[in-house]
């Protein structure tokens, strides 16, 4: 609700005491206005997200310099770093004067914070990539950091290394027209996995034991392993990439998860 100065006035003239004045002012004063109110919305809802995939997850000061949150792996075998921006739109981040001060593994943009948070997970090499130097201040450009990478790519997070750094190249992924005819056809195999997947990520992080439970025993799924291995690679007669695994953790690749979420309702 914004506020109404005629009314306000009218509240000054009279007789009444400052505590409600300020009150009033208080409740008729737009919260979308208020940086402070957009940066904690921003930040707990990035704290929400980041616990979702299982990790521990600890804000710091507000008025502490450096990392906004930092998460680690039930095993503490993994501690991570976040760098949180919440706006009401999409627009240019300031990275001040040097390039050198981004230090935290991942930077979290969110926007759209007072309505459908829309979010965008920036390795902090991205974010540089990005920047541009304007009047002697860097700036982070709005409209590259959205693609189909980073919208909305928690998944991202807690991907092992891609020591060929090719995560951003769709070029590596030539199977995905495969999703779409997946999702049509709720019998099929690959569509019961990609199935068994949400629903385990709606909890928590995704364990390849509990993947391999799942599958067996709500979908029925036979010879879990032959058809998991098959959608972990685009080689030869595979159904495509599809997961990433390190043994013990399942992923989804960004790339795929883009089309994942178009079909998969």
């Amino acid at each position: 609700m914004d506020e109404d100065p005629y009314a306000l006035e009218t509240v000054r003239s009279s007789q009444v005491p400052i505590a409600l004045i300020l009150k009033y002012k208080i409740m008729t004063t737009n919260p979308k206005t208020n940086r402070q109110t957009t940066g904690n919305v921003g930040m707990y809802y990035a704290c929400y997200q980041l616990s979702r995939l299982g990790l521990n997850v600890m804000p710091t000061s507000r008025n502490a310099k450096g990392a906004d949150i930092i998460a680690y792996t039930p095993d503490q075998t993994r501690f991570l770093s976040f760098q949180v921006k919440a706006q009401t739109k999409l627009s240019n981040i300031s990275l001040r004067q040097s390039l050198d001060d981004i230090d935290c593994d991942w930077w979290i943009v969110v926007t759209d914070v007072y309505s459908d948070p829309i979010t965008f997970v920036l390795t902090k090499d991205e974010i540089k990539q990005s920047a541009r130097l304007y009047k002697g201040n860097y700036w982070a450009q709005g409209k590259q950091l959205d693609n189909t990478i980073t919208r909305n790519g928690w998944n991202r997070i807690l991907c092992p290394p891609n020591p060929n750094n090719t995560e951003l190249s769709d070029q590596t992924f030539t199977q995905l027209d495969k999703i779409k005819r997946w999702a049509r056809n709720p019998d099929q195999i690959n569509h019961q996995l990609i199935r068994a997947f949400l629903e385990l990520e709606k909890v928590g992080h995704v364990t390849k034991e509990a993947f391999k439970k799942r599958c067996e025993s709500k979908y029925h799924v036979k010879n879990f392993a032959s058809n998991f291995s098959s959608m972990l690679t685009d080689r030869g007669g595979s159904n495509g990439k599809v997961f990433r695994e390190d043994g013990i953790n399942v992923w989804m690749w960004p790339q795929v998860r883009t089309e994942v979420d178009r079909y998969f309702k």
